[in-house]
């Protein structure tokens, strides 16, 4: 492209021949190229920012350095953060546009498949260049013409799109072989960590020692006292704090993180579960349970307000959840405000005339020291019971529940096995997909059985988990309901027993056994009936129960004959 340039020579009668000469010479239009404009192109994949070798700026500095040396005048640069395995660049329909509109007459660029990675960007970058709009592509080690070869620049495109292709091909087939092995192939979640140390095919997913025991101590406190999630949050802020690059979790991270299937060994690839080699924290009938509380806890309405025991009881009238409130008044006996909080029914049962009057919470704290201290015995019996606990042998035979998980699993194996040679004779791909789909599901059924096999296993082999920690709580019930946290004293609470209820301004509940078992003892102690045999001097009271009797209140039914 030239720009023209006119010599302005007024005739006249008095000239000569060389003066006419010179005259004619300048009336004619003169081409006088100008320097080439150039639009400079860099792009980088975010699909592969570790693999590149050249980030944009290393990119534009060298195309620089090119147009410095060749005398280019470049008009803009133009830059892309994004794969050209398909279309839809910003930056390059922008380059595009522009050199459409005269803006520019060259590229420069670092390597031909910067532009395009598809043959749709890769046709329109040949198309301008064989109509001269664009006149030079110029990398630092060749330059494209109009007149270059279009095979060549199609064979240049068409392997730069082949490239992508079979990039994708095998990143997904590696991805597939690492899922098949049970491999998460993303970031791992809270708790856990990505092996960045291993060799490339070998990278696992390890346990966090830093966050692992404190995300699965949150999991056990909500599937335990059945919190919901604004609950879990404000435990997780007082007591087990969860951080995240430096910031502690947001409410829709915290939120996330317990309704991920992770933590009991799943997780989904691109819509289908997978059964995960890496260390579970609960199981999937945990996972299962802790969804249920948390669908039953939405909703919930967030007060500023404290009542420690609110959530725990029920109207023994009409049998609507018990709710509390806070009063102000003033008290002239010490001349200032003083603030009680009272628990009364909801009122939610509509057709139900609801005769319970309102209980403060003074009144309900010391009803339930009454029952602690109903069951509260020597702590030297409660540790000799324990003592005893753990010198049980445990049942070597099978139960009749591992009998019926190990049929389940073999049945299960079986069909996975068909699937897996099924899968091996298949050649279509949407039959090979459904089957294979099928085939991660039964997997994941079958890593439940395995997980409830082992629970059935332990329970068999340590029958007495449940009455030991029934035994530790109430060992410390007074000292933690009187001293402890909100959440604590809840536990207390649960721990004594089930279906507590407000009726006539008294607490009613179902005592556990273990709980009316040390009832029961209490009141023979105090009736005194029995004769110590442990430490006097360990004693407050200086009374015990004999062995076989211990043994009898451990185990109702079943005597001294053990």
């Amino acid at each position: 492209m030239t720009r023209l340039r006119f010599c302005n020579i007024a005739f006249s009668p008095h000239r000569n021949r060389f003066e006419l000469t010179l005259l004619h010479l300048s009336s004619i239009i003169l081409h006088t190229p100008s320097p080439m404009r150039y639009f400079i192109y860099a792009r980088k994949s975010t699909e592969d920012k570790k693999k590149q070798v050249q980030s944009i700026q290393d990119q534009v500095r060298t195309m620089q350095d090119v147009a410095r040396e060749r005398g280019f005048e470049v008009v803009d640069v133009i830059t892309d953060e994004r794969t050209a395995k398909s279309p839809g660049r910003k930056g390059f329909s922008q380059l595009i546009e522009r050199i459409n509109k005269g803006e520019a007459e060259g590229i420069l660029c670092w390597k031909l498949d910067r532009l395009a990675r598809n043959m749709i960007d890769g046709g329109t970058v040949i198309w301008l260049l064989q109509e001269s709009d664009i006149a030079e592509i110029v990398t630092p080690h060749k330059t494209y013409l109009p007149s270059e070869n279009t095979l060549v620049l199609n064979v240049e495109f068409g392997m730069a799109t082949q490239f992508s292709r079979d990039l994708k091909v095998n990143v997904e087939r590696g991805m597939q072989t690492k899922i098949d092995q049970g491999w998460f192939p993303a970031p791992a979640p809270i708790g856990y960590l990505n092996d960045k140390l291993a060799d490339k095919g070998n990278k696992r997913i390890l346990v966090d020692p830093n966050t692992f025991s404190v995300v699965q101590h949150l999991w056990q406190t909500l599937l335990t006292h059945k919190l919901s999630m604004k609950e879990l949050y404000d435990y997780m802020k007082e007591e087990s704090l969860l951080y995240r690059k430096g910031k502690l979790f947001s409410r829709s991270r915290f939120d996330a993180l317990f309704h991920n299937k992770f933590y009991c060994g799943i997780f989904t690839w691109k819509g289908i579960e997978y059964v995960g080699a890496h260390t579970p924290m609960i199981t999937q009938k945990e996972f299962e349970k802790a969804q249920e509380i948390l669908d039953t806890g939405k909703g919930l309405r967030t007060r500023e307000l404290q009542f420690d025991l609110k959530g725990l009881f029920r109207c023994g009238c009409c049998d609507s959840l018990i709710t509390a409130e806070s009063h102000t008044k003033y008290v002239k006996s010490i001349g200032e405000k003083k603030e009680y909080k009272y628990y009364r029914c909801g009122h939610r049962k509509k057709g139900i005339n609801c005769t319970e009057k309102p209980l403060s919470e003074t009144i309900i704290e010391e009803q339930i020291l009454q029952q602690i201290e109903d069951m509260t015995i020597p702590d030297e019996v409660i540790e000799f019971g324990l003592h005893m606990l753990d010198q049980m042998n445990s049942n070597p035979n099978e139960s009749t529940i591992e009998k019926h998980i190990k049929s389940e699993s073999e049945l299960l194996n079986k069909r996975i096995e068909n699937m897996e040679n099924n899968l091996a004779e298949e050649s279509e791909a949407e039959i090979r997909k459904t089957i294979h789909a099928r085939r991660s599901e039964l997997k994941v059924q079958r890593n439940g059985l395995e997980q409830d096999l082992k629970e059935a296993i332990r329970q068999r082999q340590n029958p007495n988990v449940e009455i030991k920690n029934r035994l530790e709580l109430i060992l410390h019930a007074k000292r933690t309901f009187q001293k402890g946290t909100a959440e604590q004293k809840k536990k207390v609470v649960r721990g004594l027993g089930l279906n507590w209820r407000i009726s006539d301004k008294k607490l009613e509940y179902e005592p556990h056994y273990v709980s009316l078992a040390l009832a029961k003892t209490k009141r023979s102690l105090v009736r005194g009936k029995h004769r110590f045999e442990l430490n006097k001097s360990q004693f407050q009271t200086g009374k015990s129960l004999s062995l076989a009797e211990v043994k009898s209140i451990w185990y109702p039914g079943q005597g001294s004959n053990l």
